[in-house]
């Protein structure tokens, strides 16, 4: 299902993908096994999914149309390992 498209980006895509990576480098570093307090405490989510969403808007504003990347998002897991992205600074 496609949702919000923006400068040829589906945002709403991109907003669910950038919170989900969150939530599961929150929850590597923490050692939880499941989703299930993610879910219950972003379910009808009213605050970080519109600022994600105002966020991905002005990036792509100050890019150029040749500097947009292609129509879909990266899959999860593309992004490399939260966990040692950030390293000792946790």
């Amino acid at each position: 299902m496609t949702g919000e498209i923006y400068k040829g980006v589906d945002i709403d895509k991109l907003a669910q993908r950038a919170l989900d990576a969150a939530c599961l480098c929150i929850q590597e570093y923490l050692g939880v096994d499941s989703g299930d307090v993610a879910a219950q405490v972003f379910s009808g989510d009213e605050a970080v999914t519109p600022a994600l969403k105002s966020y991905i808007r002005t990036e792509l504003n100050f890019m150029e149309d040749d500097e947009r990347p292609p129509y879909e998002p990266p899959e999860p897991g593309s992004y490399g390992n939260p966990i040692s992205s950030y390293g000792a600074s946790i």
